[in-house]
């Protein structure tokens, strides 16, 4: 889509290339960390549009195993065949 005002033709047109006006114009978003210029309710639109898919602005946060666990359950999958461990072996035994 191309623009024209008066005998100025801005070319191809879109949200990214369009200047922030209006309330949130020299504003950055706020989410915390976050130095992007807002766009809709004060966030940067990947925060915006992620917030439109999820209902929240912020990134999903899944629970991190302790070593404790990781360690318990590499045993268990050893113990019960499904992965093996590898080790270095600085001679190889093809050589």
């Amino acid at each position: 889509m191309r623009a024209k005002f008066g005998t100025l033709e801005l070319g191809i047109l879109s949200a990214a290339t369009l200047p922030i006006v209006g309330r949130n114009a020299g504003k950055l978003c706020k989410v915390e960390g976050c130095s992007k210029p807002a766009r809709a309710r004060r966030w940067c639109r990947g925060h915006y549009q992620r917030w439109r898919r999820t209902g929240s602005p912020e990134p999903p946060r899944y629970p991190v195993p302790s070593i404790e666990e990781i360690s318990a359950e590499c045993d268990a999958a050893y113990h019960a065949g499904l992965i093996w461990l590898a080790t270095y072996d600085p001679k190889p035994h093809w050589q």
